[in-house]
């Protein structure tokens, strides 16, 4: 008679918990059509439901998922999952790492601490040697190095640091050669490094006119081949690359400037003039060394 009463008791029990929890499921459709969701009311709308599939499990099916037992062939399974995760885990934490540190030591390059930041790209590339940016980035830390020894007259570390800065970029584009900003990055190096050889400035120059073929469009290229040019002491080739990255970007106030200052420098103030004069009443009205190049020839 006493388990009769516990039984009905406990099917009581169940009913009213199940009303309770449809009541309150229904309740919280109610607010959120009328009123508007919260993330606190969106777990608890998913909430309901769980509660509700645990709450109406019989004790006999409780007892029946103890009593599972598991057969050789899944946990076999279960182990080469469980393997295979760790194993992810382990290649995302690795990248996460080389991440890190590319992106402490990128910021200790931007800081001039050259040594920390070496240190740092040179674990990253370590890492993740199939990264072309890490590359890119050390060649940079490299190059700076290499200037630095230069400045201090030691031609030994000078040379063995400006093979290190080209080795690591040549990896770079060999990673990803389609890329232009490697190229473009490239370029940097070697204008860098011409302070320590004037032959970097025709290597800047080689390697322009091969990123051009792979953007012909890129009005930012032409003008770093038309200041290579200029530099090397090539005025019609440097005019005729600055005419056309103006010609490919009207408002490339930069392009447009350097081109005014070399057809100044050429004598030819009348064709300078309107190249000045458009920087001023179409890009920037305040540019004060356009100004200067301007009042320079009237």
């Amino acid at each position: 008679m006493k388990s009769e009463k516990l039984t009905y008791s406990l099917k009581i029990e169940n009913w009213e918990l199940k009303i309770g929890l449809l009541a309150g499921f229904v309740s919280l459709l109610v607010t959120n059509f009328f009123g508007f969701s919260v993330t606190p009311t969106q777990l608890i709308f998913f909430l309901f439901p769980a509660a509700a599939f645990s709450y109406g499990k019989s004790r006999e099916d409780k007892a029946e998922k103890n009593r599972f037992s598991v057969s050789r062939a899944q946990r076999i399974l279960i182990v080469l999952v469980a393997t295979l995760t760790a194993f992810s885990l382990f290649c995302i934490s690795r990248y996460w790492y080389a991440d890190t540190l590319f992106a402490r030591g990128k910021s200790e390059s931007g800081k001039n601490k050259i040594d920390l930041a070496s240190k740092d790209l040179g674990k990253a590339t370590a890492i993740m040697p199939s990264q072309p940016l890490y590359h890119n980035e050390l060649a940079n830390v490299f190059t700076k190095v290499a200037l630095a020894f230069s400045q201090q007259g030691d031609a030994d570390n000078t040379k063995r640091f400006v093979e290190f800065a080209l080795a690591e970029s040549d990896k770079a584009i060999a990673l990803s050669p389609a890329n232009v900003n490697l190229k473009r990055a490239r370029t940097g190096i070697f204008i860098m490094l011409s302070t320590i050889d004037a032959g970097f400035i025709t290597k800047a120059q080689e390697n322009l006119i091969e990123t051009i073929k792979q953007a012909p469009t890129d009005a930012k290229l032409y003008y770093n081949l038309g200041l290579t040019y200029a530099r090397s002491g090539q005025p019609a080739k440097a005019e005729e690359m600055l005419k056309k990255a103006v010609e490919l970007k009207a408002n490339y106030k930069e392009a447009r400037l350097a081109y005014g200052i070399l057809l100044i420098n050429e004598g030819k103030n009348s064709e300078a003039r309107p190249q000045l004069e458009y920087i001023l009443s179409k890009i920037d009205p305040n540019d004060s060394l356009t100004k200067q190049a301007l009042e320079s020839i009237k």
